[in-house]
């Protein structure tokens, strides 16, 4: 009787564990496991198909697009009910569109919308940010602060991408504006990281000197820390530097006084939002196309309110 109940319990422990045939599989093709902020979208999305039962698979495509189109095909293969990506670069998204589309699987892009300005094709979703309104919030909350005629410098992030691309826009059609003085001594990419804007800013900081380069406008954080670090290396404290995303560490550098500000856009909102809207996609529940989060300017006078959340 004492081995026929342990059967039982063996059992009824294996079937508990094991999956349901039902259970809900989500693809998901991270840009890059490296990059901080997409770790933290990562962490998030997982999280949320955690808490819904649902499996997760995330492949990293280490920013190679062709690389990102094989996980896509692997994916659908697996038989995925929804893929979530990170789009390698905005304007190629051709192929991995028409992969899920001829699998008729939901495909949500999160974070580097490749649609903006224009409806997704079928199926299709985008949860992200406003990019241009993020670069329009770093000159906005700069410019003030600045002399008419003060020289600024940008720094870029990979330049295929949206965000680059929108970010640096609204910077430039701010100043254009509003600060028609202003002067953009240089701009470049160091593809949102951090060891790169600090070799960067380096070279910026012998080329043009201090008296050159009055603000620094960073497409995100990691690359605003490294060009914080390359200016401390050179004595240089008194240029304002403002990125995005509102990291950990940029958060720190703000309280400490380092850094100038960011804008936050929000890494849960966008990868557990990614996850809610795969699910009601897959159930065929009617919902819009496009979700933007909003974005929040993060400076010394708020810091307290984000680094205590």
């Amino acid at each position: 009787m004492m081995k026929k109940a342990l059967l039982a319990l063996v059992l009824a422990l294996v079937a508990a564990a094991a999956p349901a045939d039902d259970q809900l599989h989500i693809g998901y093709s991270c840009a890059d496991f490296d990059d901080a902020f997409q770790k933290r979208i990562l962490d998030a999305a997982r999280a949320e198909a955690e808490a819904n039962n649902v499996k997760f698979t995330a492949m990293d495509a280490r920013e190679k697009v062709d690389t990102q189109v094989q996980h896509i095909d692997q994916m659908l293969a697996d038989n995925v009910d929804a893929i979530l990506v990170v789009a390698i670069d905005t304007d190629k998204v051709d192929d991995v569109v028409r992969l899920a589309g001829k699998a008729n699987v939901p495909l949500i892009f999160v974070n580097r919308n490749p649609f903006t300005g224009v409806r997704p094709p079928d199926n299709c979703f985008v949860i992200a940010s406003d990019a241009r309104v993020e670069g329009e919030a770093q000159i906005n909350y700069v410019g003030p602060k600045l002399d008419p005629y003060a020289h600024v410098v940008i720094l870029q992030g990979i330049l295929s991408n949206e965000a680059t691309q929108s970010r640096t826009a609204g910077v430039r059609e701010v100043i254009a504006q509003s600060y028609p003085e202003l002067a953009i001594t240089a701009e470049a990419p160091a593809n949102w990281r951090r060891d790169m804007a600090r070799v960067l800013m380096g070279e910026w900081i012998k080329a043009y000197g201090r008296e050159d380069m009055d603000a620094v406008f960073s497409n995100n954080d990691e690359m605003a820390l490294g060009a914080i670090e390359a200016l401390e290396a050179a004595g240089i404290s008194d240029v304002l530097v403002m990125g995005v995303d509102a990291n950990p560490d940029a958060l720190e550098a703000i309280k400490a006084g380092r850094m100038t500000g960011t804008v936050l856009q929000d890494p849960v909102a966008q990868g557990r939002g990614g996850v809610q809207i795969a699910l009601r996609a897959v159930a065929g529940e009617s919902q819009a196309q496009n979700f933007i989060v909003p974005s929040e300017l993060v400076t010394a006078e708020n810091v307290d309110d984000y680094l205590n959340k």
